[in-house]
């Protein structure tokens, strides 16, 4: 089976990755007796970065030193949140292959869903309340 599973530092996404990990990836038995092997794809989208500010005056274009500043900082945090997933991952025994992307998330999740033919695709509550749900 194959599961895509979004993940940000939300703790909804995390109790999503452990919720599949131990409620729905189970090895299955296929007729020859043969276990198929469960794969987890880790989804990290990152937001595209807007080159420009509309500051009191006129519009402000920032620098490539910011630019790298804020994709290094965007690849630490995808860095730790992939750390702590693939560790979840390889308790349990379940392979899991890491992807971090950029973009719209809720555009670019459905993009790799289709692309990586998953069977299902998990995402949190994306940290709203019970009403505004």
């Amino acid at each position: 089976m194959k599961v895509m599973i979004a993940l940000d530092e939300s703790k909804g996404s995390f109790y999503a990755l452990n919720w599949v990990l131990s409620n729905v990836l189970k090895p299955v038995i296929s007729t020859e007796n043969e276990e198929r092997e469960n794969l987890v794809y880790l989804v990290h989208v990152n937001l595209p970065f807007q080159t420009y500010v509309y500051p009191a005056g006129p519009v402000v274009y920032t620098t490539t030193s910011v630019l790298e500043s804020v994709k290094h900082a965007q690849e630490q945090i995808s860095a730790g949140i992939f750390a702590r997933a693939m560790k979840s991952c390889k308790d349990l025994k379940i392979k899991a292959e890491a992807l971090t992307m950029r973009g719209e998330p809720k555009e670019v999740l459905c993009q790799v869903a289709e692309q990586k033919q998953v069977d299902l695709l998990v995402v949190g509550s994306r940290g709203l309340g019970v009403l505004k749900r």
